[in-house]
């Protein structure tokens, strides 16, 4: 079989040349990414893996998002949830662990100038499938009600236990750019038991 280039058009500011079956470079909203740089930016395939971000066509919008952050290379924690705002006024409001913002429509260029200096705060973003932002700096709370990893940082820790039993997803964007981002999916959380949790009559 002779060797061929092909191009993939992957929607508006996106598309991929490959070689054979692999993809060689990358463009997304006005950056290349060559060979390791574009396999950690690929960040369409990961967030496929939320269905309600192709169900609303956000997908893109949040590849933008992504990829802004991603270049300022402080990594951060973004919750993409269903009820964000109503976590927003208790987490921000009720229980004072992080700052709530009127909505605010990342679509928009300036409005995502303003996220991405909101991002770089610790703690995590309220977002919703829409991509409205919500909240930042915000603590996660929460029962422990999921296994941790010790092999996994604090980010990938607090959120699985936050978004566990919820329609949530949590994206954590690594400060390794060469490692992209993660999204922390329901069915990859392990349960802990309801006898072995700290309120269990049966606990210790």
């Amino acid at each position: 079989m002779q060797d061929f280039f092909s191009l993939k058009f992957e929607g508006n500011g996106s598309w991929r040349l490959n070689y054979k079956d692999e993809t060689i470079l990358l463009y997304q909203e006005g950056t290349y990414f060559i060979d390791k740089d574009m396999k950690a930016n690929n960040f369409g395939e990961e967030l496929s893996r939320i269905p309600e971000l192709e169900t609303n066509n956000t997908i893109e919008l949040f590849v933008k998002i992504l990829n802004k952050i991603d270049h300022l290379c402080h990594g951060g924690l973004m919750i993409i949830a269903d009820d964000a705002e109503k976590e927003a006024e208790f987490l921000c409001e009720s229980a004072c662990r992080g700052m709530k913002i009127e909505p605010l429509d990342l679509s928009d260029d300036d409005n995502l100038t303003l996220f991405l200096g909101m991002s770089s705060i610790d703690g995590a973003t309220l977002v919703d499938f829409n991509g409205i932002c919500y909240g930042f700096g915000v603590i996660l709370d929460g029962e422990a009600q999921v296994k941790g990893d010790m092999g996994k940082g604090a980010r990938h820790n607090s959120a699985s236990n936050y978004i566990f039993g919820k329609r949530r997803y949590a994206v954590i964007i690594s400060e390794d750019k060469e490692k992209g981002i993660k999204v922390l999916c329901q069915n990859e959380i392990n349960e802990i038991p309801i006898n072995n949790r700290r309120n269990s009559k049966n606990s210790i």
